[in-house]
């Protein structure tokens, strides 16, 4: 029921009026007719306006999405069946992304609301194939990374942007409708409902933002300086402790990129000045100052009640610790209604465990957790791979991409967005994550390019005399 088009239109119809049917309609033709990476980056839009409080639009988008995920699903697929691979390409990360896939899908065999597991599956058989196995064919031929970043400009302008002036009137104005809507006397959402969604979204592109090559950006590089600005106060005002990590360590690893020993050194002694400063400081005096917006000192002990909820997961998981209890289960640990949800399309009650490893946990046991840790174990030794390339306009291109993919990993630990199709960080991640892989991947095929030119050639000419050069004692026989 939660698909038939016309009962969304219906209901767009009488709740908010013909022009946000116009929208709707006018978007899902823009999902099908736009060049196809386009579509891909409409769909990371598309994906992220759902957890927007703004009327009408969230809603609208919020209820087409499995639309538009199904249409961009379907052309990326069309053109991956049209595409021919490289003979002999090398696909590192392939295989163990369907296996997890398959896995999820045989949970379905052993879960308690089988219909619902298998639904949640092949969500994940979804998103894992148009933000992984499509985008890796898709950077055969099209410029993708390019695109990203102009589009993460443009994202930090336009949504940042305004809900930083919205909460800057309503700072002035005082306003307690808008003030309760976007925290701005607390933990600042902006135009996101969810605090720590704006604070991880805008640590994801602050990389890009910051660093992607001039050339690339075109004329959104004009606007560079103000998007950063946007981004970094976007993040310290979400008082996402996971955020502000990413954020810093986005700058180390930029920064060791460019610079080498020089920033290697510098993002050591800052780590050691952050770390005494916290350290030394007496927690009351933390607590009245601008810094406990992002400590939050009085629920670091817990990490915010996180321990509990993990202590909770482990402890459904030991039931059936070597398979798990099911794809999806791992939300269903309180009171939420499975077979509601795949009626109305919202687990209403649903149990967030606050870590990707420990929903796996609970959902594919060990076996499944293990395939994931292989591959963040494969997408780490490309991260390195990347990081390692000479300083240049494409390497640095990458880097960016890779300091990303790096935040939202370490992200995983205390969130568990990087598995869950509904949201914009899983899409990203996993796109993002081909790109890295893909690269890496043909850094290695490549000669070594750090070795210096002229010394390349004349191991190559040593070479081929040592192998012309005769055997003196063959000589001498002759």
């Amino acid at each position: 029921m939660i698909f038939r088009l016309d009962w969304i239109f219906q209901d767009a119809y009488r709740y908010l009026g013909l022009p946000w049917v116009v929208v709707g309609v006018a978007t899902l033709l823009a999902a099908a007719t736009l060049r196809v990476d386009r579509a891909l980056v409409l769909l990371f839009t598309l994906m992220i306006v759902p957890g927007l409080w703004l009327h009408g639009v969230g809603w609208l988008a919020g209820r087409l999405r499995w639309w538009f995920i199904g249409i961009i699903g379907l052309r990326l697929a069309l053109h991956v069946l049209r595409s021919r691979p490289p003979d002999h390409e090398s696909r590192p990360l392939h295989r163990w992304i369907w296996a997890l896939v398959g896995l999820a899908l045989l949970s379905a065999l052993w879960s308690a609301d089988p219909r619902y597991s298998l639904t949640l599956a092949g969500t994940l058989a979804i998103g894992l194939g148009i933000g992984f196995v499509a985008t890796w064919r898709l950077l055969d031929s099209i410029d993708l990374v390019a695109l990203i970043a102009r589009w993460a400009i443009w994202v930090a302008l336009v949504i940042f942007g305004a809900g930083l002036l919205l909460g800057g009137y309503e700072y002035v104005t005082g306003s307690p409708a808008l003030s309760r809507t976007t925290g701005i006397f607390g933990r600042f959402g902006g135009l996101f409902w969810n605090a720590n969604a704006s604070g991880v979204l805008a640590a994801i592109l602050f990389p890009i933002v910051l660093a992607a090559p001039a050339s690339v950006l075109g004329a959104a590089s004009r606007l560079r300086g103000l998007a950063t600005v946007l981004t970094v106060a976007t993040v310290v005002l979400s008082g996402s402790r996971s955020a502000m990590i990413g954020m810093l360590m986005a700058v180390i690893v930029i920064g060791i990129h460019r610079y080498r020993g020089a920033a290697s050194f510098l993002s050591g002694l800052l780590v050691a000045c952050v770390i005494t400063m916290v350290v030394v400081t007496p927690p009351e005096q933390v607590e009245t100052t601008a810094l406990n917006r992002v400590v939050r000192i009085e629920s670091l002990s817990t990490l915010s009640d996180r321990t509990e909820l993990w202590r909770m997961g482990i402890d459904a998981g030991m039931e059936r610790p070597a398979l798990g209890l099911g794809w999806g289960q791992s939300r269903l640990l309180g009171r939420a209604d499975a077979e509601g949800a795949l009626e109305t399309g919202n687990l209403r009650g649903a149990t967030n465990l606050h870590s990707a490893h420990i929903q796996l946990f609970v959902d594919l046991g060990l076996l499944g957790l293990g395939t994931f840790w292989i591959i963040c174990t494969v997408i780490l030794r490309a991260i390195w791979t990347v990081l390692r390339a000479p300083s240049a306009e494409d390497s640095t291109l990458h880097v960016v991409v890779a300091s990303s993919v790096l935040a939202m990993l370490g992200d995983s630990f205390v969130h568990g967005s990087l598995l869950s199709v509904g949201s914009p960080a899983a899409l990203i991640f996993w796109t993002f994550a081909a790109i890295v892989v893909r690269r890496a991947t043909q850094q290695r095929l490549k000669p070594d390019v750090t070795m210096p030119a002229v010394l390349a050639t004349a191991m190559a000419k040593s070479h081929v005399a040592t192998r012309r050069a005769p055997n003196p004692r063959e000589a001498g026989r002759r």
